[in-house]
């Protein structure tokens, strides 16, 4: 039988009660037991005494009757019950009894043995008859109990309603005292965890207090707490995984189309390059026209170049390269900018530190990411507000050092190990609702009109903040505006991040002589480099694709001085083909090009030696001539050096 509580109190409150004033009940009659029967004694006593004294002459005379009358008229009391008198030598002589009649008719002898029965009686006392000195009978009184069992019962029965009323009563208070200090605070507690989910563990619970509920109530309020702060980091560790999810799936997108895509644009910015040198050979200077359009088709390719290198960065898949920055720099150049682009609505209120701000970043991915956020802002504060509204607010960027415990430091405070620089953009524009915050950094997501917004500006900050090992963080009200919040490390020595080889700004080709083998797939990008390659001296074999590569290097052998060879090519891609192609031609130098240098393949082969360089695509033509132009020069000074070392050991000289 399943019991709540607080039937399971009451009961245990009744019985005790009950226990309590039965124990006291029994205790009450038989101390009324008591002094009733004492009391009864007393009486009984009193009339054997008072027997004794009246029989005195009847007795001494022999007066029967007299006897009997006296007899008769004693036991018609209330309180005696029979009476019999006895001779000194204890031989019955007379007695009564209230149920009628001579006790000599009720005897069987006269024994002086009392009749079976009728004489039994619980109180009696005795008295003699005495005559002077003399004893001449004893009288023997018996008590009449009716009464005083009357009296009990009725004193019992008076004692139990009593109790009855006493344990309701006592019952009544003790459950709600109770009820009030265990029952309620339980149902409480009972109610706020049928209230507690998953998704709502912020219940209030009114239970307060020093004992063991409010202990229990402490406790639990505790557990919740715990249970919320461990159920908001899973879920921020979900949100950080799906992002991350959301970033790969991107990344495998532009992996995918990378590789053609730069292709294509080597292709152009290849043939408008070798247009321009052709040009500039010929001596055209006057044909300005030509060189305006050779011009806007290289920044073309560039703007095209630098939208894939942002898809690389938005998939982390693209180098970064970090220098020591001041961060106070970057948003002066972002201020200098967004002076000339903003709604003259917008207020820009800069808080910059008197310190440097010095970070190991890289300036132009920060600079964009700034001016991203920037720009998102604005767009909060003018195009995204409802029809009707006022456009207009105020943009804020404000730079402060946080200590490894968040506190803001001063300038000549000293920063510890885990301090870091706190970059934040914050606007008071139309904010954010939580659905929105959800998908704020997934890419392609934007909730401006058709043609505003690409959805990659944010999706690229997160990006860069992840790669500079930093925290980006969104705090956001409907109505009210929005802050994003950048944490990076304090400077760090940046990495010696050395380029295999300097690029030059001149217009001048270098000049080179041998045979340099080219494989590559794309017809155009092969033809670009064989026109620069030839133009520069060099006697140029062409393959379109690795297993082409491999006939030409066995036919060729050490003829070749340099191999020009794409990564991924049909067929037989450049990886598959590398081995085969060193086999043939062991002394050939091999640049080694693609779309995408972060390949984990690509940086083994650097890493181990495998290949002498690499060339990022798409590769202006003149800084693949002066790349390749190195990397023969430096073979050239190594064998000099061993000519001139073998030289003095013959005793020679060179």
């Amino acid at each position: 039988m399943n019991l709540n509580i607080s039937t399971k109190i009451l009961c245990v409150v009744l019985a005790v009660s009950l226990l309590v004033m039965s124990g006291w009940g029994v205790v009450n009659f038989l101390n009324d037991k008591k002094d009733l029967s004492m009391d009864l004694q007393q009486q009984t006593e009193a009339a054997a005494k008072r027997l004794g004294q009246a029989l005195v002459n009847p007795v001494w005379n022999l007066d029967d009757d007299e006897i009997g009358r006296i007899i008769r008229y004693e036991v018609k009391s209330d309180n005696i019950r029979a009476i019999i008198l006895r001779g000194d030598n204890g031989r019955l002589l007379a007695g009564s009894s209230k149920s009628g009649g001579s006790i000599y008719n009720l005897s069987q002898d006269n024994s002086g043995k009392d009749t079976a029965g009728l004489l039994k009686s619980t109180i009696s006392a005795d008295a003699q008859v005495r005559k002077e000195s003399a004893i001449l009978a004893s009288v023997t009184v018996y008590a009449e109990d009716t009464p005083l069992k009357s009296k009990l019962r009725k004193r019992l029965f008076l004692s139990a309603f009593g109790i009855l009323l006493l344990c309701a009563g006592l019952t009544t208070v003790l459950y709600m005292a109770l009820r009030r200090t265990i029952v309620r605070p339980l149902k409480e507690l009972e109610r706020a965890v049928d209230q507690i989910s998953i998704e709502n563990l912020a219940i209030p619970i009114p239970v307060n207090g020093t004992d063991e509920i409010g202990k229990l109530a402490d406790r639990f309020r505790e557990m919740t707490t715990e249970l919320q702060a461990s159920l908001d980091l899973q879920r921020q560790k979900e949100v950080q995984l799906l992002q991350a999810q959301k970033m790969e799936a991107v990344g495998m997108l532009v992996g995918g189309i990378s590789h053609d895509f730069n292709n294509i644009l080597c292709a152009i910015s290849g043939s408008a390059e070798l247009l321009s040198f052709r040009l500039q050979a010929e001596h055209l200077v006057e044909m300005d026209n030509i060189k305006k359009h050779l011009s806007n088709i290289s920044d073309a390719t560039n703007r095209a170049t630098a939208l894939i290198r942002q898809l690389l960065t938005l998939s982390m898949k693209k180098e970064v390269l970090l220098t020591a920055v001041d961060l106070k720099d970057s948003v002066r150049h972002v201020h200098k900018l967004l002076q000339s682009s903003l709604d003259k609505s917008i207020t820009v209120k800069l808080d910059l530190p008197e310190m440097q701000a010095m970070v190991n970043s890289d300036p132009i991915q920060m600079e964009q990411l700034l001016l991203n956020l920037c720009i998102n802002a604005s767009h909060a504060m003018t195009i995204m507000r409802p029809e009707g509204d006022p456009w207009g607010g105020d943009l804020g960027i404000s730079l402060k050092l946080l200590s490894g415990d968040g506190s803001i430091l001063k300038a000549d405070d000293e920063a510890d190990a885990d301090a870091c620089w706190l970059l934040s953009v914050t606007d008071t524009g139309v904010g954010m609702e939580p659905s929105v915050m959800e998908n704020i950094f997934t890419p392609f997501f934007t909730t401006k009109q058709k043609g505003v917004g690409s959805g990659l500006g944010l999706s690229m900050a997160y990006s860069i903040i992840t790669q500079h090992h930093g925290d980006l963080t969104l705090h956001s009200v409907p109505g009210k505006g929005s802050s994003f919040h950048i944490k990076l490390p304090i400077l760090c020595q940046p990495d010696d991040n050395r380029q295999s080889a300097k690029d030059t700004k001149d217009t001048t080709l270098p000049s080179g002589s041998g045979m340099i083998l080219v494989v590559d797939d794309d017809d155009a990008v092969r033809e670009n480099a064989s026109q620069i390659l030839t133009q520069c001296g060099y006697r140029v074999v062409l393959a379109v694709n690795g297993a082409e590569g491999v006939r030409l290097a066995i036919t060729h052998g050490a003829e070749i001085r340099l191999i020009l060879l794409d990564m991924i090519m049909p067929v037989m891609s450049g990886i598959d083909a590398l081995p085969k192609i060193r086999e043939s031609a062991p002394t050939a130098k091999l640049l080694l090009t693609s779309g995408f240098k972060q390949d984990p393949r690509v940086l083994s082969l650097l890493a181990k030696g495998a290949v002498d360089d690499f060339i990022l695509k798409p590769y202006p033509l003149q800084q693949l001539a002066w790349r390749i132009q190195a990397l023969l020069a430096s073979d050239e000074r190594v064998s000099k050096m061993v000519a001139g070392q073998a030289a003095t050991f013959r005793g020679e000289s060179i």
